[in-house]
């Protein structure tokens, strides 16, 4: 299994998926990944080989691993990212279809649905059209649909045993009976000062002021932990009721989740969205699918009265650009993979820009039990469909 990009943080976690059932199977896996992507791998039984001194001769290295060790099929991990980064590389991805062994793929995305356009917001990216000459290709979900998706598999994340129960978690950030936790998780990639253009800074420097601002209108009751390797700048209103912590391990984490009441996210397809869903912990996702180069431009196209500290704030972010993940974009390339997809059913989505559908939608997910119950039933109903697909060893082994 080959994943040559160092980003792909949440597509590795599921090539891992892949793995971990592939070697409970009895099957001899090696992982050939970044260094950045090291920590995955520790406590796995997969074998992992660091590749960053090999990235630039891979079509070599390949073709000597299966002349020299025995090198049965090849797993590209995923599908999306090894194209652009081989094209980052001067590398036609065309090499692996030449190779004298089956090469299968982890299609994160679904391509032959995204299609080829990795939007950024101002421009974007084509993934290389010959991704899809690449037939074995295994789609997790979610948040691909489950139905009618060849190569789809059951992705839901595996229980973790953890050691504390919720209260005791909670307690430990100083949560009274009557308070509410909202979890927030932020990866790297999504920090502002590894963005390589100014838009994806704004948006990414930008956002988090928001969302302290609108959690703090909510009243002394409602907390927000936010696990991120870089601290906000200023928590705002939000003062101590802001607890940040770094990242966690896989166990602390579900602790961590399992004590919040709402996750709130930007990512549609994020790993701790997804996580969210499969625990039954409600989700809000805050999405924009507004596009604006002034100020007066984007509040044309809001519900009225727009707030001052809103006008303020988009002097900050514009020009503005719609996101369903944040702050890179991708609204048109994951448009089609979730229209009419019943992941969503299992989510509130809700758009950042209208402030009182946002902060009514956090009152209704974090106060009132009723519309709790009914998203966790939604939830519930959606993991139900998911389960009744294949593992990924299964649709794996079958492509073989």
């Amino acid at each position: 299994m080959l994943a040559p990009s160092g980003a792909a943080f949440g597509e590795v976690q599921q090539g891992l998926r892949v793995a971990r059932d592939l070697v409970r199977r009895g099957e001899d896996v090696v992982f050939s990944a970044p260094a950045a992507l090291a920590v995955l791998f520790e406590g796995e039984a997969v074998a992992y080989r660091p590749n960053d001194d090999d990235l630039l001769s891979l079509p070599q290295v390949l073709r000597t691993a299966v002349q020299a060790d025995g090198l049965a099929s090849l797993t590209l991990v995923d599908l999306a990212s090894s194209a652009l980064t081989f094209d980052a590389l001067g590398i036609d991805i065309g090499f692996v279809q030449d190779l004298p062994i089956p090469v299968l793929a982890l299609d994160f995305w679904n391509l032959a649905e995204a299609g080829l356009r990795w939007d950024f917001g101002t421009d974007a990216s084509m993934i290389a059209s010959n991704v899809l000459k690449i037939e074995r290709r295994l789609v997790p979900v979610p948040v691909v649909r489950p139905d009618g998706t060849k190569g789809a598999f059951r992705a839901l994340p595996e229980a973790i045993e953890t050691a504390r129960d919720r209260e005791a978690v909670r307690a430990e950030l100083g949560l009274g009976v009557q308070d509410r936790l909202v979890l927030f998780a932020q990866s790297r990639w999504q920090d502002p000062e590894v963005q390589n253009w100014k838009h994806h800074a704004r948006i990414a420097r930008g956002l988090p002021s928001l969302l302290c601002a609108r959690l703090a209108e909510l009243g002394e009751r409602v907390h927000l932990a936010h696990v991120s390797p870089v601290e906000f700048a200023s928590p705002g209103a939000l003062g101590p009721r802001c607890h940040w912590l770094r990242q966690l391990a896989p166990a602390r984490f579900q602790e961590l989740l399992a004590a919040a009441d709402v996750v709130l996210s930007f990512n549609a397809t994020g790993v701790s969205t997804v996580a969210a869903v499969a625990v039954g912990v409600p989700v809000l996702l805050g999405v924009n699918s507004r596009r604006g180069k002034t100020v007066e431009e984007v509040v044309a196209m809001l519900p009225a009265p727009v707030p001052a500290a809103l006008r303020d704030w988009l002097s900050t972010v514009v020009p503005l650009y719609p996101f369903l993940l944040w702050p890179l974009g991708l609204y048109e390339f994951l448009s089609p993979v979730l229209r009419d997809n019943p992941y969503l059913d299992a989510l509130c989505r809700v758009e950042i820009l209208d402030h009182d559908a946002f902060m009514a939608a956090c009152q209704r997910l974090l106060f009132d039990p009723v519309a709790r119950e009914s998203l966790r039933s939604r939830q519930h109903a959606y993991c139900q469909r998911v389960a009744d697909l294949p593992s990924p060893a299964d649709v794996f082994l079958a492509y073989l």
